[in-house]
């Protein structure tokens, strides 16, 4: 995905560090953990633009305004594995954005007509609909950020790294209950699945986008509903990357990006049931409509 940011890996801190003096916040969640932080503050240095992202369990990361050059730390009761599950995920996220590439919260699959974005909200079941494409034989492109370029009328996806990250109850309805997966890193409970050896390198021509819809009661067989117009531009954008972000000029770029993208790129809600078997009764639907 790239190949030209330099990333330096400081020593653990020995507590929760606060962001340099005279920075600005900018971002603050509006979701806290368990002692009532903020999961990720963000701030800006009036200086020379920088940024540092500060979560709450005491990991940070700064990125200069460029994207070309990332540093982070945490402290000693977490793993170098905790702090790069931030950096495959928002940091690299927010680090693309800096550079102007659109990234959708998705992950993507290599089929014979070209990728299939799978986005959606945490917990719709993007990953576990990928590894059910992996058991199939199929590619896997990236899991969870998915970076999209233009390329003359194509528009094109990147690859990511060659992991599919699970949760254990996925991990069982996917492999059965007595399956049992890598740890994600050694204080977390989440799973992954290597892909390594059918992992798709190259960008491809991105073919289609499914967007799973939320967990509810549902039919007893998953559909698809075509979208077009305002409604697939409203669901793509509630999808982008790191968009609470995003400033006046990277917001107009990725209106602008996503409003050709529809013009050249079918959109679908995907209403999906969540009975035992539901992730393969999808990629069935989904593959009887790209092979």
């Amino acid at each position: 995905m790239l190949h030209d940011v330099e990333i330096e890996i400081r020593n653990p801190v020995d507590s929760r560090a606060q962001a340099a003096g005279g920075s600005c916040l900018v971002y603050r969640s509006p979701n806290l953990d368990f002692s009532g932080l903020p999961i990720v503050e963000v701030f800006r240095s009036p200086s020379d633009s920088s940024f540092v992202f500060q979560y709450c369990d005491g990991v940070r990361f700064g990125l200069d305004c460029a994207g070309r050059r990332i540093w982070y730390e945490w402290p000693e009761t977490l793993t170098i594995e905790d702090a790069a599950t931030y950096l495959l995920g928002p940091i690299l996220g927010f680090l693309l954005r800096l550079r102007g590439v659109v990234c959708l919260h998705a992950s993507a699959v290599a089929l014979p007509a070209g990728v299939v974005a799978i986005a959606g909200m945490n917990g719709t079941g993007k990953s576990t609909l990928a590894a059910r494409f992996a058991s199939l034989g199929c590619r896997i492109l990236s899991d969870d950020l998915l970076p999209l370029r233009k390329n003359g009328e194509a528009v094109m996806a990147d690859s990511g790294y060659p992991r599919v990250r699970l949760w254990p109850d996925a991990v069982e309805d996917l492999y059965g209950p007595s399956a049992e997966l890598p740890a994600l890193t050694p204080t977390w409970d989440k799973r992954y699945l290597d892909v390594a050896g059918q992992f798709q390198h190259e960008r491809l021509p991105l073919a289609a986008v499914y967007i799973m819809g939320e967990s509810g009661s549902r039919p007893a067989a998953p559909s698809l509903q075509a979208l077009s117009g305002a409604d697939a531009f409203v669901a793509l954008v509630s999808n982008t990357y790191c968009n609470y972000m995003l400033d006046r000029y990277m917001r107009e770029f990725e209106f602008d990006f996503l409003g050709d993208l529809i013009d050249r790129v079918p959109v679908y809600r995907v209403l999906p049931d969540h009975e035992p078997g539901a992730a393969g009764r999808l990629c069935s639907l989904i593959l009887g409509s790209h092979c």
